[in-house]
């Protein structure tokens, strides 16, 4: 009978570098763009993947703290009502969402795009309330043909 190798500790310096490694490879393969943002009138991005540029047109620089624009920016005037109130009825129910709508590119292209999330809450803190203590984690793919 032979031994396995003991699986490496979590607190192992090499294991976590090799961790935080591998997850920034899985990200910059994901179609679409990864994210992290407050939950906030802005969706202030605290995180994306380098997706964004070719999802968005604008790279992650430009909408990360809403240093140019904010996402909510991007999205198309008549679709942000709609996906604000979508989140927003998620995050009550305590629920992930999955939306579709559409953003307008750096280009002026206008793109449909699919989304799902959920808002990640710091202990003791209430889920129904806009707040900087609350965030939203989640993903975004263009499901228009980029023709």
């Amino acid at each position: 009978m032979t031994k396995r190798p003991v699986a490496r500790k979590k607190n192992d310096p090499q294991y976590r570098r090799m961790s935080a490694e591998m997850v920034d490879n899985l990200l910059q393969n994901l179609p679409g763009m990864v994210y992290r943002c407050l939950y906030d009138k802005h969706w202030k991005m605290k995180y994306i993947s380098d997706g964004c540029l070719n999802q968005t047109g604008y790279a992650v620089e430009d909408i990360l703290d809403n240093a140019v624009l904010s996402y909510d920016e991007i999205i198309v005037p008549e679709d942000r009502q709609y996906v604000s109130d979508e989140i927003r009825k998620a995050v009550e129910s305590d629920c992930p969402f999955t939306i579709i709508y559409r953003i307008q590119t750096k280009s002026g292209l206008i793109r449909w795009v699919w989304e799902q999330g959920r808002e990640v809450r710091k202990p003791g803190q209430p889920n129904i309330q806009v707040s900087e203590l609350n965030s939203e984690e989640g993903s975004a793919e263009s499901v228009t043909d980029p023709k």
